[in-house]
């Protein structure tokens, strides 16, 4: 299982100090079951069209033959032997039972209270028109005020040979450890390594699995903000948001960016209800080393009827055990199947507990927040966006344990969503298969892969997507639709930083450090003291404001911190097997087809920071 906080037994939700699990603390999960990763995805792959409840209402058909188009584009089902049950009508039951008994109630009562909030794959939260379509236009304008980056600046800021950048880098002018001066005068020193990890359940060694051993810098530090949230969610930026610290701009953004952040936190929410309780690695599909009623004597039957076998015959065993809805068993007791329907109920998705999610809601409380804005583009020189490499944001030193991503533009582009995947522990206590090395037709991948993609959720303009930061994640590619033209992506993500009272420098204690920013303050400070105090001392009290790093030195700095993420990329990049991987995460038109297209594309070299 997934390494979650557990409540304690004195007060089952009093949790709310207990640091989320990072990243970096190698949080390694149970492999999924190939049936259990096609569920999951085929069900967030219906629920990714707003009218998902009206079409399911309507026209049950409609869901059916989704199901069936599905299961003829996964072409992972070539290398599967004929007599696995995958993709069976119980599957579609199944399935059909979870989206009209849990998801739909949900959702409909979500839209209604106008909350908006929606499931996507588990541990995944969106919500479709996350804001008023007149604030998102406002964001669009106020993008365009943007300084154009320097040719200079977006070469360092590319990977391989995508036409992408971050207009708002959080690379730039962040804490530089030895060098920046918080408003005390004091030079910002490295944290002191903290003690051991969070609370997990899972705490066994990954066996041999690529680890993160790096998990602090002493270099660096992105600087996050500090946003007031009231206890109806409404939000005040109550610290300057760095690379939008020119008075101008937070005039021009601060009131757009604080609506749309409003509208994170519920989702926000949800997502850290869901790590609490160890939600995004609920199972589907299970071993299980008791059989159903009646069957013992049946299998036993069945295996001294074949003995003589190293192994059973799929086929025959399918054809003799055609009731049964598993994948047949190789030697041992432990067999794969999905619940029957008296217990299925029990075991499909439900959303937090509302106890949970009253203990770590962020109404009524300052959280820590990094800012980014994303440009992705597609021109005739760049027709494709290949969707970059995976990502994991940041380190210990910003303890980011959750993302949130909203699309406030979209044009002339191919869909658009993420991919997402975790670390597997391959526990040397997984049931034994009688398959010799051939691990795909029970759990979809490579046996030197160390990571499991979990699935894929659309990404609308105007819709915003929240999820946790132990799931690495990648963009879609994506291609233009007219290709007389250009098209572009343009995203604003939020950072959320552990609110559970990890200690992080932020801009309410770290003035600015861009030289234009600076200059504007002492003008401003010039302009208030004028007439009011003598010149001379105006000009000692401004010897005492921290100095600003210059633009040619901040983008060294960039580069250096790309350098120092060189040990988790390398980590990052290991967990995904040999140089193989997803070309495409998401191709156009096939939901499936990412399970199965392996193809031996370049490496995409990546900083889990990300850092332009």
């Amino acid at each position: 299982m997934t390494a979650t906080n557990p409540p304690t037994d004195e007060d089952p939700f009093d949790i709310g100090s207990v640091p989320y699990i990072h990243p970096c603390d190698n949080i390694f999960t149970d492999r999924y079951l190939y049936r259990e990763q096609y569920l999951r995805r085929f069900s967030s792959y219906f629920r990714d069209d707003p009218d998902w409840i009206t079409k399911l209402d309507n026209d049950p058909s409609y869901f059916f033959a989704k199901f069936d188009r599905a299961r003829e584009l996964d072409k992972f089902l070539e290398g599967l032997n004929g007599g696995a049950a995958v993709w069976s009508r119980d599957d579609a039951e199944f399935v059909w039972m979870e989206l009209v008994g849990r998801y739909k109630p949900f959702t409909v009562e979500s839209r209604k209270n106008g909350k908006g909030v929606e499931p996507g794959i588990d541990g995944v939260w969106k919500a479709f028109g996350m804001v008023e379509e007149e604030v998102r236009r406002e964001m669009v304008e106020a993008a365009k005020t943007l300084p154009d980056i320097p040719e200079e600046r977006k070469r360092l800021q590319q990977y391989d040979n995508d036409m992408t950048w971050d207009s708002v880098n959080p690379s730039l002018w962040p804490i530089i450890y030895g060098r920046t001066i918080d408003s005390n005068g004091e030079i910002i020193q490295p944290p002191a390594i903290a003690g051991p990890p969070p609370t997990t359940h899972l705490t066994e060694s990954h066996l041999g699995r690529p680890s993160i051993t790096k998990q602090y810098s002493h270099k660096f530090c992105w600087l996050p903000s500090e946003f007031e949230i009231s206890n109806d969610g409404k939000v005040k930026i109550a610290s300057y948001i760095n690379n939008l610290a020119m008075q101008n701009q937070q005039d021009l953004f601060y009131p757009i960016l604080k609506r749309i952040f409003e509208g994170f936190v519920p989702l926000f929410n949800h997502v850290l209800a869901d790590l609490r309780e160890g939600r995004s690695d609920m199972r589907r599909v299970v071993w299980d080393d008791e059989y159903w009623p009646g069957m013992v004597s049946e299998m036993s039957k069945f295996r001294n009827e074949h003995e003589e076998k190293s192994k059973a015959d799929w086929e025959i065993f399918s054809e003799s055990f055609e009731w049964l809805p598993f994948i047949p068993p190789g030697k041992g007791p432990d067999d794969i199947y999905i619940r029957n329907p008296q217990e299925r109920l029990a075991n499909m998705w439900a959303p937090p507990h509302p106890e949970t999610l009253e203990n770590v809601k962020l109404e009524g409380r300052t959280v820590k927040v990094i800012v980014r804005m994303m440009d992705a583009m597609v021109t005739s020189k760049a027709p494709w966006f290949t969707g970059g490499g995976w990502r994991v944001e940041g380190v210990k030193n910003e303890s980011i344990i959750a993302s949130g991503i909203y699309c406030y533009e979209q044009e002339n582009v191919s869909e658009f969503g993420l991919s997402f995947r975790q670390p597997f522990s391959g526990s040397h206590d997984d049931p034994s298969l009688d398959y010799g090395d051939k691990e795909a037709p029970f759990y979809g991948i490579d046996h030197n892969m160390a990571c499991q993609e979990i699935g894929n959720v659309e990404l609308r303009e105007g819709q915003g997507i929240a999820f946790p930061n132990i799931f690495h994640y990648r963009m879609w590619a994506c291609c233009r639709l007219d290709e007389s033209k250009p098209g572009h992506v343009k995203l604003l993500q939020f950072l959320l930083c552990d609110p559970s009272g990890v200690d992080i420098p932020t801009t309410r204690t770290v003035p600015v450090q861009q030289p234009e920013a600076r200059e504007e303050k002492i003008n401003a400070f010039r302009e208030r003291c004028v007439g009011r105090l003598p010149m001379e001392l105006i000009y000692e009290i401004e010897q005492y404001i921290p100095p600003a790093i210059p633009e040619e030195e901040a983008k060294e700095y960039c580069q250096k911190i790309k350098e120092d993420g060189l040990e988790w990329m390398e980590c990052i990049i290991k967990m995904g097997g040999n140089a193989s991987y997803y070309s495409w995460s998401k191709p156009a038109g096939a939901p499936f087809e990412m399970i199965c297209t392996l193809s031996t594309f370049r490496w995409t070299w990546f900083t889990p920071r990300q850092l332009g």
